[in-house]
C-alpha cells in the first residue's frame, strides 16, 4: 500500500488486484475505453480475461491498482516477456491506466513507483517498459531511455530502471 498525497482526500492506496476482484469490471472498462484498437468491440484482446490472468500475488502476470476514496482509478501489470519486439526483456510494466479525471496526480508515478518495487520484491533486479505516450513520465521518475522501436506504426520508446535504483541503466549509446 501507497499513500499519495498530504491530505487524506488525496490518499491513493497501491492493491493487488487479486485482493480486489471487484476492480475488473472497472479497470476493464477503462482499459476497453483507453486502447479501444486492442480492446474494443473490433479488437483482438479481453480486457477482463487479460485482468482475470493477472489476479496473480507472488507470480507473473500480477496487476496492481490504485484506490482513492474506495473507487478504483488506476492499474499496473507486471508481466514476463510483454515486449513483442524484445521479448528477451523481463519483467515488464504494462497497462498503465489512470481514469481520465485522476490523471496528473501523481497516480501514474506511484503506480510505476510500487510496481518497481514489487518486482524487486519477486527478486527482478532490472525492469522494462515501452510507452507511445509519456515518456515524460518514465524520464521524470528515472527510467533510462533503451531505444526508440519502431512497431506496428508507432514509435515505442523502450525504457529501463534497475529495481534498486543504484545504478543507472546504459542505453545502447552507453550512456
Amino acid at each position: 500500500m501507497s499513500p499519495l498525497g498530504s491530505n487524506p482526500a488525496d490518499a491513493c492506496e497501491i492493491v493487488l488486484l487479486a485482493d480486489y476482484p471487484e476492480a475488473v469490471p472497472v479497470i476493464a472498462a477503462g482499459y476497453e475505453a483507453e486502447w479501444d484498437f486492442w480492446y474494443g468491440s473490433g479488437g483482438k484482446g479481453n480486457a477482463r480475461s487479460d485482468l482475470l490472468e493477472r489476479s496473480q500475488r507472488r507470480d507473473l502476470p500480477l496487476c496492481l491498482v490504485a484506490k482513492r476514496a474506495g473507487c478504483f482509478v488506476g492499474a499496473i501489470a507486471i508481466a514476463a516477456n510483454a515486449i513483442t519486439p524484445r521479448p528477451n526483456l523481463t519483467p515488464c510494466l504494462i497497462g498503465l491506466w489512470a481514469a481520465p479525471a485522476h490523471r496528473r496526480k501523481g497516480i501514474g508515478s506511484t503506480l510505476l513507483n510500487v510496481a518497481i518495487a514489487k518486482a524487486r520484491e519477486l527478486g527482478f533486479e532490472s525492469v522494462f517498459s515501452t510507452t507511445t505516450v509519456v515518456p515524460e513520465l518514465f524520464a521524470r521518475t528515472g527510467w533510462t531511455l533503451i531505444e526508440k522501436i519502431p512497431f506496428k506504426g508507432e514509435e515505442h520508446w523502450l525504457y529501463a530502471i534497475d529495481s534498486e535504483r543504484k545504478h543507472p541503466i546504459k542505453n545502447e549509446a552507453g550512456k
